[in-house]
């Protein structure tokens, strides 16, 4: 007999035959043609079959028109349904949240990336809302990280970084205009940040949404810009502005010279700058009565005290501890040797901030001693791209890469005696090192396997004194510059000279040991030369010195045979506006900062002082005190341009100068007295008993 295929199977147009019987198929299974229940075929996926004896599926899976109670009336809730192989009914399973199913599904189908689907039971997804993004299968979006945002249907939450010039520090942001624009002082010049980079470099301005390192907002003539700026800073009255791109005023008006507000001349015409044309831009001399002096120095980093400071903190508020020199990168960080508190810590040219860079256990490569050690003399090579450190206490040198940070030990370095200076000879492939303790310079490779050598000692003569073998021998060496020829300077401290060292052409000529500067030398008697450094320009050699036993800085012109012209630049007085700014030092350094253009400074290590600073040297270009300077009373000034106290004239017998900035005597001595020099009152001396003083009376005037 026949038998049905039973529910969920069909059998098509043929029978199953049985012994004596025809027998349906199961419920699930078909068949065309079968001879038992096991030759029934499961409902393909996709499909339902529905009661027995099926020659062919009943239908595709509902996409969720009915309900699983009562068919044939249409869902009352969103409840879709997937049919898997063998369904027996158009709502075989409910579709999963994450997931839809049209009609005829196989399997329940992830959500796409994008869409999401919190609820079950659905045949299709929902876009991802704008703020979030959707992963594959998503039952719920997740907020978009900070620094980017997410339109509508996101699929990632890394997609869409905020642009270039904005950040975001929050979380679901929608679109790129919702992105925050980089603040003002700051930039932001990568996408999908979640801070400014940093601030605003020097001689830059930038506006609110600033998106270049070295954007086109660069400060005008007339203008500077320090780090962080928003907006140009007109240069102040007393300073001037000559250049473009300046973080800071290039220096005061010339002495005798007052610059308005905006100058860009040190030299200005009597014409008040402050006007917008650039042709205005002008100052003034300084007007009679009155002087204007220069000062010389500018604070780099230190507050005058000794300790340290956390890391990060700013320049000016660091505390350093007997900070013996500073080097300036190309880059514009400086290292500065920090002596007491044994690191070489750097300034950062974006942050303006001091952190520690060698020491206390950072980048002390395979050098445990570091540890202990204290840095006294820094040096850059040639290419700027080693940094050396000389520790004078252990009498040791190690070189540190800068590109890689890995620090090694100079060996051959070893054997000096308290050294306290070197430098780096112009090709980078040697050390000249100031043995202090042992009265010799030395040239030390900086790589094996050549050995270290002495360049010569006591046994040199100078060809300055007469005759040369009665000069001093060298005496405690405390410095050392090679120049672009290989011609060695000495700072002898001992000898109160700067000498110079000069190979002589061929090999059996020998060599040169000549003063310039001090001993026999005519011009400037040195007491203790205890720092040198050097630059060229013009085709000619200048050298810096300090000499720490008048507390002068020097600049020598080596040009002549027998050099005489040296500028003096009297440290003791210069300062920064504080009592407690001026620099007494008996170990100073200094180093070439930018020797470069009209504009010469150095960086100054000021240990007694506790701070790093700068000095410039060029007298158009020193650092401004700020204001004019009234000539005291007692005195008078009838002529433009003076710089210095000692040009105010004293009132003369006979007169009287009342008050300060008189560019004329107030008047004649009253009758009856007689005025001395200076007199600051018209009743000075009463005249004496048996004479007579008329007005105008001196004291020798009476009769």
């Amino acid at each position: 007999v026949p038998v049905l295929c039973g529910q969920q199977n069909t059998i098509f147009k043929q029978f199953l035959r049985s012994v004596g019987a025809v027998l349906r198929c199961i419920p699930a299974l078909h068949l065309r043609g079968g001879r038992s229940e096991k030759e029934c075929l499961d409902c393909p996926a996709g499909f339902y079959c529905s009661g027995t004896g099926k020659e062919e599926p009943t239908g595709t899976c509902d996409p969720g028109k009915y309900t699983a109670v009562q068919r044939g009336t249409e869902c009352g809730g969103n409840t879709c349904y997937f049919c898997a192989k063998g369904a027996n009914s158009a709502q075989h399973a409910a579709c999963p949240g994450g997931h839809y199913c049209p009609r005829g599904a196989v399997e329940a189908i992830p959500c796409p990336a994008g869409t999401v689907q919190p609820d079950s039971g659905q045949e299709s997804c929902l876009p991802c809302s704008t703020g979030n993004y959707c992963e594959f299968g998503a039952t719920e979006g997740k907020p978009c990280p900070a620094g980017y945002y997410c339109p509508s249907a996101s699929g990632t939450g890394t997609s869409f970084p905020c642009p270039i010039g904005t950040f975001s520090a929050q979380e679901g942001v929608t679109s790129a205009d919702t992105c925050t624009k980089c603040l003002a002082g700051h930039f932001c010049d990568v996408p999908g940040l979640i801070k400014p980079v940093g601030k605003c470099l020097p001689g830059y301005y930038c506006p609110v949404g600033t998106g270049l390192r070295y954007p086109k907002t660069f400060c005008p003539p007339g203008s500077y810009c320090p780090r962080g700026s928003s907006q140009p800073t007109d240069c102040p009255a007393n300073y001037y502005c000559d250049t473009s791109r300046l973080s800071e005023p290039t220096a005061a008006c010339s002495p005798g010279f007052i610059c308005g507000a905006r100058s860009t001349t040190p030299t200005p015409t009597q014409a008040i700058s402050g006007s917008a044309c650039s042709e205005n831009l002008q100052g003034y001399k300084c007007p009679a009565g009155y002087y204007c002096p220069p000062a010389l120095t500018r604070l780099v980093a230190g507050v005058g005290y000794p300790g340290k400071s956390a890391e990060g903190v700013d320049a000016s508020k660091a505390f350093l501890n007997g900070p013996q020199d500073a080097v300036r990168t190309s880059n514009g960080d400086i290292f500065i040797a920090d002596t007491g508190n044994q690191r070489v810590a750097r300034l950062d040219a974006v942050t303006g901030e001091v952190t520690t860079y060698i020491g206390q256990g950072l980048r002390q490569g395979d050098s445990s001693w570091i540890l202990t050690a204290k840095p006294t003399r820094l040096a850059l090579s040639p290419n700027q791209e080693t940094l050396y450190i000389l520790y004078s206490d252990v009498a040791r040198v190690v070189q540190h890469t800068l590109s890689n940070a890995k620090t090694t030990e100079v060996v051959d370095a070893r054997g000096c005696s308290s050294p306290q200076g070197f430098a780096v000879d112009p090709t980078g492939s040697a050390l000249y090192v100031a043995d202090t303790g042992n009265n010799r310079i030395r040239k030390v490779p900086v790589a094996p396997p050549s050995r270290a050598t002495d360049l010569f000692g006591q046994a040199q003569t100078d060809t300055a004194d007469n005759p040369p073998d009665q000069g001093p021998k060298l005496d405690r060496p405390s410095a050392v510059w090679v120049s672009s020829n290989g011609v060695v300077y000495i700072a002898d401290a001992g000898n109160g000279r700067i000498r110079r060292f000069q190979q002589a052409a061929g090999p059996q000529s020998g060599a040169q040991l000549t003063t310039i500067v001090g001993g026999p030398v005519a011009g400037v008697k040195l007491e203790s030369p205890v720092a040198l450094t050097g630059f060229e320009a013009g085709g000619k050699v200048f050298l810096v010195a300090y000499d720490a036993g008048v507390q002068m800085v020097l600049k020598i012109d080596t040009s002549e045979s027998t050099p005489t012209k040296v500028d003096l630049f009297d440290a003791s007085r210069a300062g920064n506006g504080h009592v407690d700014s001026q620099i007494q030092s008996r170990f100073g350094s200094v180093q070439m900062e930018t020797p470069t253009g009209d504009t010469v400074a150095v960086l100054f290590g000021d240990p007694e002082r506790h701070r790093i600073r700068r000095i410039f040297l060029n007298p158009d270009y020193e650092e401004p005190v700020g204001k004019k300077v009234p000539c005291p009373a007692g005195t008078y000034l009838d002529y433009d341009g003076a710089y210095a106290e000692s040009q105010c004239k004293e009132c003369p017998a006979g007169k009287y100068c009342r008050g300060t900035g008189l560019t004329q005597p107030t008047g004649d001595c009253a009758g009856g007295f007689t005025c001395d020099a200076r007199s600051e009152q018209p009743e000075g001396t009463p005249c004496p008993v048996g004479h007579f003083c008329p007005a105008s009376s001196g004291a020798s005037a009476s009769r």
